[in-house]
């Protein structure tokens, strides 16, 4: 993970100065620092108002006593996205509004989750199947339950009666 962020760190700057220099061909200085502003600022009112929607939708599941997780999962993204438009660059800026796309969110949410679950399951083996653990005294313990209610006091008190 760290490399990853390593190469990120290294590899998105040079991918913006090649591009820069590309379009540099095409459009002034004055015209390529005018159209990173305006992405930019269109990228700020995009956000402000799904960000509010979002927000809004996750009150709502709250007052329904729900655990809005979908609206965790698209806030975190929309705040990706707010930092990836900020910066300046057309790379960045065109990942940022890809991540408004609600497919693209869903194509990197099941890669997160399939990544999550193996990572999950991986660590689970590991710790169950290595023989040096720290603690030897780990064991599970498998069963089966049985919900049980508690008894109507009114019924009672009139049989008594």
């Amino acid at each position: 993970m760290v490399r990853l962020l390593l190469y990120t760190f290294i590899l998105i700057p040079i991918i913006e100065i090649v591009v820069f220099i590309l379009l540099g061909d095409f459009f002034t200085l004055w015209q390529l620092i005018s159209i990173i502003i305006t992405t930019a600022f269109i990228g700020i009112t995009i956000i402000k108002k799904k960000g509010l929607q979002t927000f809004y939708k996750a009150q709502e599941q709250l007052r329904s006593n729900n655990m809005p997780i979908a609206e965790i999962y698209d806030g975190t993204f929309l705040i990706i996205s707010a930092t990836l438009l900020l910066l300046p660059g057309f790379v960045t800026d065109l990942f940022g509004f890809l991540l408004f796309f609600r497919g693209v969110r869903n194509l990197f949410k099941a890669v997160i989750f399939k990544s999550l679950v193996a990572n999950i399951n991986l660590d689970g083996y590991m710790k169950n199947n290595n023989i040096n653990t720290a603690n030897t005294y780990d064991k599970t313990i498998d069963g089966e339950f049985e919900e049980v209610r508690a008894p109507n006091i009114s019924n009672n008190n009139k049989t008594l009666k």
